[in-house]
């Protein structure tokens, strides 16, 4: 009832509420309910008050979606994957989605004519033809955790630079913050807020060049004006 307008409401304001209601709150109770209404569709998240996040009733943000049969469905998921995380192999889309080999395979095969395809190691790769341009070597970005572009992929050897061949064996390689200079993950880097600025850290896996510790300098600034705060960065021994 207190998410019924659409408005966004705290964390804090929603523990409230359920108190007031006679649902506990204490310990980790409250996070566990937003969790399980979340898994249920009920709320989604909101745009953040501060620290702290928001929740909105999912039905008042997110209009329902069309049921579809399995095939169609299926088809669906594989042209949504394929257009916004190509060039990618069936056995990535499998480690993504869940879905069995079969599956994969046979969901590829509903969309492949409104995909481009290109053979690569033994393997198909399929991309959208409306691909955007590689990044270029000049190009530098701090990613978040778990980011779709470590993450959506079975075998990450393509988007570690050849000097770095075991990285992907480690998960907090991939999964942590990480640096990427054009198109390759170079590092991992974290950050820390306190007394109105952002200190960032960089963690490369080996001696950055001249040129690259630029790159990602300016990948930093872009960050602190994303924040809005002043950065001061520095770069830590050597990822392991």
């Amino acid at each position: 009832r207190i998410l019924k307008d659409g408005r966004p409401l705290a964390r804090p304001a929603l523990y409230e509420a359920m108190e007031r209601a006679g649902v506990r709150t204490e310990g980790q109770r409250g996070y566990h309910i937003l969790w399980w209404l979340a898994q249920e569709s009920v709320v989604c998240l909101g745009p953040r008050e501060g620290k702290q996040p928001t929740f909105v009733l999912l039905d008042a943000w997110v209009s329902p979606s069309p049921r579809r049969p399995r095939e169609e469905a299926l088809a669906e998921l594989a042209r949504r994957y394929f257009t916004s995380h190509g060039p990618a192999t069936i056995p990535d889309f499998a480690w993504w989605s869940g879905l069995t080999r079969t599956e994969a395979a046979r969901a590829i095969a509903a969309v492949k004519e409104h995909l481009d395809g290109e053979s690569h190691a033994d393997l198909m790769h399929w991309f959208s033809p409306a691909s955007g341009p590689i990044p270029s070597a000049r190009t530098a970005f701090l990613l978040p955790a778990w980011d779709e572009y470590t993450v959506a992929y079975r075998h990450r050897g393509a988007i570690l630079r050849p000097e770095h061949p075991t990285r992907q064996t480690r998960s907090e390689n991939v999964l942590s913050p990480t640096l990427m200079i054009g198109g390759r993950i170079v590092g991992t880097w974290t950050r820390s807020l306190a007394g109105g600025t952002a200190q960032i850290t960089l963690r490369p896996f080996g001696k950055l060049s001249e040129g690259d510790r630029t790159k990602l300098s300016r990948a930093a600034k872009r960050y602190g004006a994303f924040l809005q705060l002043p950065v001061h960065e520095k770069v830590s021994r050597t990822s392991r």
